[in-house]
């Protein structure tokens, strides 16, 4: 302002926020993604578990009830592999 308290100029601070909309796209579209990744895998996982549960409550040998036991395992490793994989995806 000039001395006798008259507006003498104006500044203006300005923010390209096309990046920040562009960036905020690719996290929405990285959070779909992940969502479905997640039920895609984790649903055929569940339903391997629980196939492999019902076989093993049935009459099966002993060789059958241990490599089903096997699958079985084999599927909780992996549903807990992804499981951990995703967290992390959606931490970043």
């Amino acid at each position: 302002s000039t001395e006798d308290g008259q507006l003498a100029g104006i500044m203006a601070i300005g923010q390209d926020l096309s990046e920040v909309a562009e960036l905020k796209l690719v996290q929405d579209r990285k959070t779909a993604l992940l969502a479905m990744l997640s039920h895609e895998i984790r649903s055929p996982l569940h339903g391997m578990m629980g196939l492999t549960t019902a076989l093993l409550d049935t009459e099966a040998g002993k060789t059958m009830a241990r490599q089903l036991g096997m699958v079985r395992g084999c599927a909780a490793r992996l549903l807990d592999l992804v499981t951990n994989v995703m967290d992390l995806a959606q931490g970043e």
